[in-house]
């Protein structure tokens, strides 16, 4: 993932080398960490819980700016007083939105904070993943004294995706239910247009993946700024279209 970040950045984006950028849900800050090996951005993090921001501040250090507590699909108050040239929010991050007004809430405040025609990133799952992919999402294996199997369930009607991890090691039996939104792109493109934040393109990303992902890049229509070769970004909507 950083290096297809990155690599769209240096596509897209002009004076791409000192970004002031804002990573949502940064968790433990791996995916921050794999970045400022590449590049010289000056990275915010902000995750939903205070123990992972916690732990990304443990491995990150005085490398990143640390944010504050967010729940960016619900309030985004009293976080940050400026703007930012990238936003981004991957790894399923807005799929975890169950609901349209959390998503609406998430735009709301990436438009509040994004710099004039500046660039916010997010990956999504759709439901073309859920159905064409289902064997991808039941699995079970054992290593190193650690056994896990995964269960996958998807329900068309309600477009909830639901994945659950059964992990036994030698601390203990472990069971995680994850539930998450297929969104569709007319859904997101309709919400994306309701808080100014212009769509530019999409891609169909299976770069070493399993998962059939969609990058969503959208820009703030106020001044759009990016660099003028990005219309001509191959518009591959393989998986966006239901």
């Amino acid at each position: 993932w950083a290096d297809y970040l990155v690599h769209l950045v240096e596509m897209h984006v002009e004076d791409e080398d000192q970004l002031e950028v804002l990573e949502l849900g940064a968790g433990s800050g791996l995916l921050t960490e794999e970045l400022l090996e590449l590049v010289e951005w000056r990275i915010t993090i902000s995750d939903g819980s205070a123990d992972m921001l916690a732990a990304a501040g443990n491995r990150l250090g005085n490398r990143v700016h640390q944010g504050k507590v967010i729940d960016f699909g619900r309030s985004w108050a009293g976080l940050l007083d400026r703007d930012f040239d990238l936003i981004f929010l991957l790894y399923d991050g807005f799929n975890y939105l169950l609901e349209a007004e959390s998503a609406r809430r998430l735009f709301e405040g990436v438009a509040a904070r994004l710099a004039p025609g500046c660039l916010f990133l997010f990956d999504q799952s759709t439901p073309w993943n859920s159905i064409n992919n289902e064997a991808f999402f039941e699995d079970e294996g054992e290593e190193d004294g650690l056994k896990y199997r995964r269960t996958s369930a998807y329900d068309r009607e309600a477009a909830i995706h639901t994945t659950t991890f059964d992990i036994q090691t030698r601390a203990g039996r472990f069971h995680e239910e994850h539930q998450q939104r297929a969104w569709t792109r007319a859904e997101v493109l309709a919400m994306l247009g309701e808080h100014d934040l212009d769509y530019f393109s999409c891609f169909d990303c299976l770069f070493a993946l399993r998962d059939c992902l969609a990058v969503v890049l959208a820009a703030h229509v106020r001044d759009v700024r990016l660099s003028s070769d990005f219309t001509k970004i191959d518009r591959r909507l393989v998986g966006m279209s239901n």
